[in-house]
C-alpha cells in the first residue's frame, strides 16, 4: 500500500479538489494507481490510495488543507504569527463577509479569480464543515505543518 499517511491522503484529496497538484500529490497517486494496478483492480481504489470514506475525517483534512493555504496570504515571520494573524483575519472575515458569502454561494464558492485569495480561503475553511479552531493554539497546531 502506499508510504503515505491516511490523513496526509486526505489533505492531498483536499487539496487536488481545490485544484492544487504538488509533486507529493503525483507521487501519492502514482503509488496508489500503482498498487491498485498490481491487484488487477481488486483492491479498491480508495483503499489503494488510503482514502478514509468518513465525512468527518474529510472535512477536516479539507479545513486543515483550507488553513494552511490561507496561512501563506497573512502576515508573520513565524508559524505563531502566522496562526495569530490568521485566526483574526477568520474572525473578521467571519463576522462581516460570511453571512453574505455562505448565502450566495451555497452549492458553490466565489471565483479565485475575482476575489483575494485570503478571503477565498477563509470562505473554504469555513464551507469545509469541520469545527473551526477555538484558540490561537489549535490554528499554530496546523499552521506549523506548512513550509513558508
Amino acid at each position: 500500500m502506499s508510504t503515505f499517511t491516511a490523513e496526509e491522503a486526505l489533505t492531498m484529496a483536499a487539496e487536488i479538489a481545490s485544484g492544487i497538484f504538488t509533486s507529493k500529490a503525483r507521487r501519492w497517486l502514482a503509488q496508489g494507481m500503482n498498487v491498485w494496478t498490481r491487484n488487477d483492480g481488486e483492491v479498491r481504489l480508495e483503499r489503494c490510495l488510503k482514502l478514509a470514506c468518513a465525512s468527518k475525517r474529510l472535512a477536516l483534512a479539507r479545513r486543515d488543507s483550507a488553513i494552511l493555504r490561507a496561512a501563506q496570504y497573512v502576515e508573520g515571520k513565524s508559524a505563531w504569527a502566522k496562526a495569530v494573524n490568521l485566526r483574526a483575519a477568520l474572525a473578521e472575515f467571519q463576522q462581516k463577509i460570511w453571512p453574505a458569502w455562505s448565502a450566495r454561494y451555497q452549492d458553490s464558492a466565489p471565483d479565485p479569480e475575482t476575489t483575494s485569495r485570503l478571503n477565498f480561503e477563509l470562505f473554504e475553511i469555513l464551507k469545509s464543515g469541520a469545527e473551526i479552531p477555538k484558540t490561537t493554539e489549535g490554528f499554530y497546531g496546523i499552521v506549523k505543518r506548512g513550509d513558508y
